[in-house]
């Protein structure tokens, strides 16, 4: 049964501190606020990326299916011109 006193078998574990965080010791505010505007550049540049890609993407279907769409009809009236032929 585990008392509160007694000694446990895990080791306890160092923990390393990025130097960029000890560096915000010193100074909190100022780099803190500098990290975060970082922080909030970095996702936005990776949403506008994707709404980027997602546009791009989004004409290329609606290209795809322009070209495409004039010609279906005349592939349906072909194949079944084709069928009547061989039959």
């Amino acid at each position: 049964m585990w008392k509160a006193g007694s000694p446990t078998t895990m080791t306890p574990m160092a923990r390393a501190m990025p130097v960029r965080d000890m560096m915000l010791e010193d100074r909190p505010k100022a780099l803190s606020k500098i990290k975060l505007m970082a922080m909030v550049m970095g996702i936005w540049m990776i949403m506008l990326r994707a709404l980027r890609q997602w546009n791009k993407n989004r004409m290329t279907m609606r290209e795809t299916a322009s070209i495409s769409s004039p010609s279906l009809p005349l592939m349906l009236a072909m194949a079944a011109w084709m069928r009547l032929l061989r039959s």
